[in-house]
């Protein structure tokens, strides 16, 4: 997924939509909202749904804190991402986001291939060598004794 940057009411974020049609946001600096600031903004879109409403995973701490952000200011954070889905969510990012996951698909089947082969190739051999020595034990056990 390629990270991009939007402007939002709270400042510069990165998106990214996935191949699954879901944005990500993330504000990377410290963003107020109703006189409190927060940091370490991001808006996840899920598969969890609640009833018959899916709503995003929001994850935001009042500044210098680990205190969770109060529900209307999560309410606003998801307002501003509902509207920056409506903007960002375009046909065209979504078929670029379909075409890396299935490259990456493509890439990590490659390698899995790639290491089967070698995996493969070991084995030959180890075989290869068991099969060697089975047959030149098997060649002196049925020799002639050697005179002494």
């Amino acid at each position: 997924m390629t990270k991009e940057i939007t402007q939002t009411i709270f400042g510069p974020a990165e998106f990214q939509v996935t191949h699954t049609g879901k944005l990500h946001l993330t504000i990377p600096g410290i963003i107020t909202v109703n006189g409190v600031q927060y940091t370490g903004t991001r808006v996840y879109e899920t598969d969890h749904c609640n009833g018959t409403a899916c709503a995003p995973s929001v994850y935001m701490y009042r500044k210098d804190t680990s205190i969770e952000a109060s529900p209307s200011a999560r309410q606003k954070v998801i307002h501003e991402w509902q509207r920056q889905r409506k903007l960002l969510l375009t046909q065209a990012r979504l078929d670029e986001a379909t075409l890396e996951h299935l490259q990456y698909q493509l890439q990590s089947a490659e390698r899995d291939v790639a290491k089967a082969q070698e995996q493969l190739q070991a084995a030959e051999n180890i075989a290869y060598q068991a099969r060697t020595e089975l047959e030149q034990w098997q060649g002196q056990r049925h020799a002639p004794a050697a005179a002494f």
